[in-house]
């Protein structure tokens, strides 16, 4: 689902002295840069989904402190024990 995101385009339309920035124009993003980000952003979805079911296809391992099965922490790259709250840091095999 979309959010409430719009793509513009910003340019500096002049300085307006040293020190005191610049004045800016804005204006919605063509044709051709939205294509660009769209592509970047299909290949990027593409790679995280590998990932991701890469990683969902490795067993999740037994905690060694209550043995209660762990879950993985994609942002941190670690196991997290919902049982004790024990973290072990994953390795991938490769």
């Amino acid at each position: 689902m979309a959010g409430q995101h719009v793509v513009e385009m910003r340019r500096v339309l002049r300085g307006l002295g040293r020190g005191k920035g610049f004045e800016w124009s804005t204006e919605p993003a063509p044709v051709a840069a939205l294509t660009v980000l769209h592509q970047a952003l299909t290949n990027a979805l593409a790679q995280v989904s590998a990932q991701l079911s890469a990683v969902a296809s490795i067993p999740a391992p037994a905690c060694t402190v209550c043995g209660t099965v762990m879950t993985p922490d994609l942002a941190r790259n670690e196991w997290h024990c919902p049982g004790c709250g024990t973290t072990f840091p994953a390795v991938m095999v490769r």
